[in-house]
């Protein structure tokens, strides 16, 4: 049983790191971690490697496309066993919408009708949760008209250079 001691983020500059807590597996140990409802700071070999997909998620949920969060570099102290574990972030920049576009392969339904269930807007920073929704959202309104097998296939068409993103939903 390895307890994490201290945890560092390298890189970061639009996010507070403290938000990186919310979602991320291997947390660093809490003052009075005995206490009920305190982090014990124990590390979870299982979820280490999900954890910078949980802080590049949280990320992509405020714009950053091209963020990139490399594996944590731990420190294990085999004499009292505990670690210290640091991430190096490089964010990039935040993407808007530029345009959201529909592309039916088998014309089922009406656009517009389609357009009610996006909550994503052009001009807006993207958020791949939002995106999320809509997509299920899109696919249970089509499955609602007995197209059992949709799927709503993600396409994000990005612009490096006015950092915008075009989003298009694919239904298949």
């Amino acid at each position: 049983e390895i307890i994490i001691k201290n945890q560092e983020y390298s890189g970061v500059s639009g996010l507070d790191s403290d938000e990186f807590d919310e979602v991320i597996a291997n947390k660093e140990q809490e003052f009075m971690s005995w206490f009920w409802g305190q982090n014990n700071g124990k590390m979870m070999l299982n979820d280490l490697a999900y954890d910078p997909l949980r802080i590049r998620d949280l990320y992509m949920q405020d714009g950053y496309l091209d963020v990139d969060v490399k594996e944590p570099f731990v420190k294990v102290n085999f004499d009292n066993y505990t670690a210290d574990m640091s991430y190096q972030i490089a964010e990039g920049e935040v993407y808007t919408i530029s345009a959201i576009t529909i592309d039916q392969v088998e014309n089922v339904t009406d656009d517009a009708l389609v357009r009610e269930f996006i909550k994503l807007v052009p001009g807006e920073p993207f958020n791949v949760k939002t995106f999320r929704e809509d997509s299920e959202r899109i696919k249970t309104h089509i499955a609602d008209l007995s197209y059992a097998f949709v799927q709503i296939v993600p396409d994000l068409k990005k612009n490096k250079e006015e950092k915008t993103v075009e989003v298009v939903f694919k239904i298949m």
